[in-house]
């Protein structure tokens, strides 16, 4: 209703049509805009109102004009300063809803001169100026609202919203505790106390006053669906099994919704990363142009200009909750890019707090996660040379993060003779002239015994010619005169490397850990040593990085290039083992889901239990239920109603539960104490599942608990209403609660 209003405004604009006042009338009316009805139905009655239907709009017209009556005397203000008034305030929410933000806060300033402290002007401004840009004014506007009415309901929840999507969350916390102590009979002021709810993310109370909401307000349409929306996500923050089919229901309603119902579906605790659901969607925080506003400002910064870089700091300093759209990027919605981006630019000590808790933690991929640390890094908010615990690979690992000086090459410190017969080698060098810039190094180091330069190059010639020997001796003269000369160690390394002697390497390009600054060329063969180095040692990743350094600063170098290619192959090769395995056990799980389908009652007999399996699982069945043997050469059949009388003899179940781990009979109890059916994801979240093991049981013995309970014919799996459970056969249950 909303969204049409500006058409019919729009339609009357451009036909100027009376008969469309009455339409227009009735829809402010269901949009509760009175005053703006009012004038309306005058107008509509004035000009086009005929027959029966004039009595009816007539009578609704005479409740509008009591209504103002009754406002005016209340306030103490004459009608026409009322009417006005409220026409103002009503325009500012029309304003509000279409993200006119400026021109509802103008709006209502004009609707507060006509009315004086009335609460709901000052509200609607409040959330303008938020939503506008002007957090401290939004909270200093509603502050006012509670000095003069105290227990004013839109006002302590809009300053809940203001302050937690700021990070403030303990003075929101204080204002949740005294809205809480409200129960207002208006179902317009329940839901502000839900919605409230919501953003300070108290599930129990969401699902307490969405049950409540949901069951006084059936038909309050789009403030319904919202309502239900916090209740289904209520219910899925507090593992409850209706969520599923709320979000169902609302999946083609709100947007959240389906990505909810899915992330159930796969058994996830939460969206994307996180280990909760969300209630708002981080586009709700702040209005879609300003993010556009912001980039622009980034990517001019990036090209040019102090100014840019100060307008971004004033657009932080608008819209504090940058901070808590960052989080939701990296953690909901996986985009670790662009909410590393957004922090990188807000600045503020929030915003590294957040950097930090992604960066050293164990969520996304280690390429993001160091991404975060590096922007630490260049905020200088982590110290050159400083140690930071780093997750990778499975392990924690203790790394150094470093800021290096890029340099052209200076004057070297030679007679101008020596420098110009370097250049000439050089340049002999570089056309393959080999004999004639041997001639023109062995010259240099006539003249200049310390010409580290000539050494090296000399050394490169002979490893040309193959005399390795004589190479190594010149490499090792330039790194006696010079100990941190990078080219002739890099030289030495790679001999070491030829020799598979990777230690070898690592010591001699150890010492050129504490250098900074270096010459483009020094810091690409460095690059490329080490690249060379963590290759040998199959670190991948590592050797990635450092090829990706040098192609920074040359993107043509050959032998760059070519590694690149070859760990390209390679890291292709091992993604194509992982995907076999990944088809393999896409397999196993449509496999299983097949055989939990099998079975929708919750509270299934042993023979319904045995019946989903095939014969090679009951084969591994039976190896570990009876190991005295009379299995083996069994038919399918034959096997079936072995297990079946093996699990009811109680000589036979009472050796397997002796065989069982104390946590595994603790996890037969949790399930008895349910009465021998639980939720699937309530079991997991205690004990785990079996879902990496080997489906089959007649080649691989299980060892989770999960599956341990299930091979013994313990635990059973089914799907009941949409939901994964696991049960114990019901057999089973009165003699494993005295055996357990």
């Amino acid at each position: 209703m909303w969204q049409s209003l500006p058409y019919y405004k729009k339609a009357l604009e451009i036909t100027r049509d009376p008969e469309l006042w009455l339409p227009l009338g009735y829809l402010y009316l269901d949009l509760d805009l009175r005053a703006l009805a009012r004038n309306a139905l005058q107008q509509g009655l004035r000009h086009s109102a005929q027959g029966s239907s004039k009595k009816n709009i007539e009578h609704d017209y005479a409740l509008l004009n009591e209504d103002l009556r009754l406002m005016a005397e209340i306030m103490r203000l004459s009608r026409r300063a009322v009417q006005e008034g409220m026409q103002y305030m009503e325009e500012g929410q029309i304003a509000l809803q279409n993200g006119e933000y400026l021109h509802c806060i103008s709006l209502n300033r004009k609707a507060i001169k006509l009315l004086g402290e009335y609460p709901p002007p000052f509200n609607n401004l409040s959330l303008a100026q938020f939503f506008h840009g002007q957090p401290q004014e939004a909270v200093l506007t509603a502050e006012c609202v509670l000095e003069n009415n105290p227990g004013n309901i839109h006002a302590i929840a809009n300053l809940i919203r203001f302050l937690a999507w700021t990070g403030q969350t303990n003075r929101a916390n204080v204002y949740w505790q005294k809205l809480q102590q409200h129960s207002p009979e208006d179902g317009t002021l329940r839901f502000k106390i839900l919605e409230a709810a919501a953003i300070i993310e108290d599930d129990q109370k969401v699902y307490e006053l969405g049950k409540e909401f949901d069951a006084e307000y059936p038909d309050s349409g789009g403030l319904m669906s919202k309502g239900e929306f916090y209740l289904a996500v209520a219910e899925a923050n507090l593992g409850m099994r209706s969520a599923k089919r709320r979000l169902q229901k609302l999946k083609d309603v709100h947007p959240l919704a389906e990505q909810i119902l899915s992330a159930l579906r796969n058994s996830q605790s939460g969206l994307g990363w996180s280990h909760r659901f969300p209630y708002f969607h981080s586009s709700e925080l702040i209005p879609g142009r300003e993010f556009e506003r912001l980039f622009n400002y980034y990517n001019q910064e990036r090209i040019t200009s102090q100014r840019s870089r100060s307008e971004i700091k004033r657009w932080v300093e608008r819209f504090p909750q940058v901070v808590l759209i960052a989080k939701k990027f990296i953690l909901e919605e996986q985009k670790p890019e662009l909410g590393i981006q957004l922090l990188e630019m807000a600045g503020t000590p929030d915003a590294y707090e957040t950097l930090r808790e992604f960066g050293s933690g164990q969520l996304g991929s280690s390429d993001d996660r160091m991404d975060a640390l590096n922007a630490l890094f260049e905020a200088k908010q982590i110290q050159p040379g400083a140690t930071v615990r780093f997750w990778k690979n499975n392990e924690w690992r203790d790394v150094q993060l470093q800021h290096f000086n890029i340099m052209d090459e200076g004057e070297r410190p030679y007679s101008p003779q020596v420098i110009k017969l370097l250049n000439q080698g050089l340049e002999a060098l570089h056309r393959e002239r080999d004999i004639e810039a041997e001639k023109l190094f062995e010259r240099v180091m006539t003249l200049e015994p310390n010409a580290t330069e000539a050494y090296n190059n000399l050394g490169t010639i002979c490893a040309h010619k193959g005399e390795i020997q004589r190479a190594k001796e010149m490499f090792e003269k330039a790194v006696e005169i010079n100990p941190m000369y990078v080219m002739a160690r890099c030289n030495l390394a790679s001999f070491a490397l030829d020799d598979e002697a990777v230690e070898q390497a690592e010591d001699l390009l150890a010492p050129l850990e504490s250098l900074r600054t270096f010459s483009t060329q020094e810091f690409v063969f460095l690059s490329f040593m080490r690249a060379r180095i963590a290759f040998h040692r199959e670190e991948f990743d590592l050797a990635q990085n450092q090829l990706e350094m040098a192609l920074q600063l040359d993107p043509e170098y050959e032998p760059v290039l070519e590694m690149r290619e070859r760990l390209t192959l390679i890291q292709n090769l091992r993604s194509g083992i992982v995907s076999w395995r990944e088809r393999i056990e896409k397999r196993q799980k449509v496999a299983r889901t097949k055989l939990q389908k099998k079975i929708s009652n919750p509270n299934p007999t042993i023979a319904e239990a045995l019946s989903i399996f095939t014969k090679e699982s009951m084969t591994g069945m039976a190896r570990v239920i009876n190991l005295h043997g009379g299995w083996s050469g069994l038919k399918k059949a034959e096997l079936y109603n072995y297990l079946w009388e093996c699990l009811q003899d109680q000589y036979l179940l009472l050796g397997l539960i002796e065989d069982l781990s104390a946590e595994e009979r603790q996890a037969l109890r949790m399930v008895l104490e349910h009465k021998g059916t639980l939720s699937w994801q309530a079991f997991c979240n205690q004990y785990g599942d079996d879902m990496e093991e080997s489906p089959y049981w007649h080649y691989h013995q299980p060892k989770t608990v999960m599956g341990r309970l299930r091979v013994r014919g313990l635990l059973a799996e089914g799907i009941v209403d949409g939901e994964l459970i696991v049960a114990i056969p019901v057999e089973l249950r009165e003699v494993l609660g005295n055996l357990v």
